[in-house]
């Protein structure tokens, strides 16, 4: 069973925090630079 997340958007220029988001099931994130 997984614990759930938060996934935390951040500006990196000011290091502001734009969004946070709950996600009950997240378990893995990838991040892809290509966009």
């Amino acid at each position: 069973q997984s614990a759930g997340g938060q996934l935390i958007f951040v500006d990196t220029a000011d290091m502001s925090i734009m969004s946070k988001q709950e996600h009950p099931d997240l378990s893995d994130v990838e991040w892809d630079p290509t966009g």
